[in-house]
């Protein structure tokens, strides 16, 4: 998980986030199929990955970058599920 948002802080835009949704959505679902302490390390890592964020200076590029990427992952995960509930 720490490399999909090394990735996003290193990118100069945003297009290829959908690509690191696709992949940290990935490593979600291996995480839900795991036992609960799957689950568990998958969130506080997530947490743990997101709070760095703060750590950053306001109008940084690569913490508005790691924002939007965030902010784009729930919807990508809401409509995943949706799509798979549907089949």
């Amino acid at each position: 998980m720490q490399t999909i948002f090394d990735d996003v802080q290193a990118l100069r835009n945003t297009v290829n986030h959908s690509s690191h949704h696709a992949r940290l959505f990935d490593v979600h679902r291996k995480a839900l199929r795991d036992t609960t302490a799957g689950q568990k390390r998958f969130l506080d890592l997530f947490v743990a990955m997101t709070s760095r964020l703060f750590s950053g200076k306001k109008g940084e590029a690569s913490v508005d970058r790691s924002i939007q990427f965030v902010a784009g992952y729930i919807p990508y995960v809401q409509t995943k599920r949706a799509s798979t509930l549907c089949m």
